[in-house]
């Protein structure tokens, strides 16, 4: 079932984009971001995060979430109102 929610996402760039500014509103995500990126540390909205410790990667159309700190993808997902179907292109 397509996510009303999500806009349509045509890239790998787009969907670490799209991700991130869900998991981790305050990221200042602009131009300064190289088309090329494919990996970024964010702050974590399942815990109190005063340093980044969340991973957020893509790669070959699917966005991998790993939280240093222990959180469950199912969690950081639950918290951002994200599905993990949002996960994938």
């Amino acid at each position: 079932m397509y996510n009303l929610n999500k806009p349509h996402i045509h890239n790998e760039y787009e969907l670490l984009s799209y991700l991130a500014r869900k998991i981790d509103p305050s990221t200042a995500l602009d131009d300064s971001l190289p088309a090329d990126a494919t990996e970024l540390m964010l702050h974590c909205p399942s815990h109190h995060d005063e340093t980044p410790s969340l991973a957020l990667s893509v790669k070959e159309d699917k966005a991998l979430i790993h939280c240093f700190a222990g959180c469950s993808t199912e969690d950081i997902l639950k918290v951002c109102g994200l599905k993990m179907s949002d996960l994938f292109l």
